[in-house]
């Protein structure tokens, strides 16, 4: 059987940057509103109940700035740790590999599931993880019936490194 390779961890390189960029929007609001002038911070809130102590901007504007850069800092730690533990692992031979037929194909409002040869697999959209997670919902390829080669990592809930479709017949 010849198979198409829909997914690699390792191709697809580091594909969660976004959601760490993310905090990037906070942390230039906490800039600004530390180190802006008093007539900047009061042109951005016109309708304000009052004048506004520029001291407590600045107080507010650094904490919001410290947390939102600790934020972006773990977040981005943390996805790209995920992304280069499955990348090694597929690259050093660390994972097992099941091929057969899609069966108990599930697809609800949020996660798929479905399994192959008794390997259970389960992913979501909406949940950030370096391995496959497309649902069909979001134009994923997984159905029930179709042949797959799935190689994963067991010691992270089964997650999908590499992820092969055969080619009719």
């Amino acid at each position: 059987m010849t198979y198409n390779v829909v997914f690699d961890v390792a191709e697809q390189g580091y594909a969660s940057w976004a959601f760490p960029a993310f905090g990037l929007i906070f942390i230039v609001l906490g800039a600004l509103y530390a180190f802006a002038p008093p007539a900047v911070l009061q042109s951005l809130s016109p309708r304000s109940p009052g004048p506004r102590s520029p001291w407590m901007h600045r107080v507010l504007g650094w904490c919001f700035l410290l947390f939102a850069s600790a934020w972006t800092v773990t977040a981005a730690s943390a996805t790209y740790e995920d992304y280069h533990n499955a990348a090694s692992a597929l690259h050093d031979g660390r994972y097992e590999v099941v091929e057969g037929e899609v069966t108990d194909f599930f697809s609800g409002s949020k996660r798929e599931s479905f399994s192959v040869q008794g390997q259970r697999f389960s992913y979501s959209d909406y949940i950030v993880i370096a391995g496959f997670h497309k649902t069909t919902r979001k134009g994923g390829p997984i159905r029930e019936g179709l042949n797959v080669r799935i190689a994963y990592l067991p010691a992270s809930q089964n997650m999908i490194l590499r992820l092969e479709i055969a080619e009719p017949r």
